[in-house]
């Protein structure tokens, strides 16, 4: 069996031309760094090759974009919760459902649910179009304790309120 080795000229991004890490995506136009990456799993619009409105992260040889299909099977980018076609983060789910879970976990008023009043703010958050710097954010632990503080009613949901907390 023999191994196929890398040659320096392949561990470049083949879209920015940035330097990539072994193990980076390899799609058929070549190796992508994470940026080019998670750009990709980010566009969406009109597929030149097949006219769907879709997940397009291909690139055609003429610059257009191309979707999944068109581009040659890039992966399987469908969440296995909600059946959207994005970048799957856990177990197969998309970073929407994901933001959506821990969202709702730190704004859990103690019942089991939202706060009635924070229902408005989880539904804009939980559906932003790109949740990766979402999920971030969420991640931070003063973040988390913020949105802790408001689900449970300790701090009233107002402007002196809000000014109260910190950072």
């Amino acid at each position: 069996m023999s191994r196929t080795r890398l040659r320096p000229e392949d561990l470049f991004c083949a879209r920015c031309h940035r330097a990539v890490r072994l193990g980076a995506a390899h799609w058929p136009e070549g190796y992508l760094c994470a940026a080019c990456y998670d750009h990709a799993l980010e566009t969406y619009g009109p597929c030149v090759g097949c006219g769907a409105d879709r997940l397009t992260p291909g690139i055609a040889p003429d610059g257009g974009r191309w979707c999944t299909d068109c581009a040659g099977g890039l992966g399987e980018f469908h969440c296995e919760r909600c059946g959207r076609e994005a970048r799957r983060y856990l177990r197969g789910v998309c970073g929407n459902c994901v933001l959506a879970e821990r969202l709702e976990e730190l704004l859990d008023d103690g019942a089991g649910r939202v706060r009635p009043e924070l229902v408005p703010f989880f539904d804009e958050v939980r559906s932003v179009p790109r949740p990766k710097a979402t999920l971030t954010w969420v991640g931070k632990p003063h973040v988390q304790k913020i949105l802790r503080v408001l689900a449970c009613g300790e701090v009233p949901l107002t402007h002196e309120g809000l000014s109260t907390l910190s950072p």
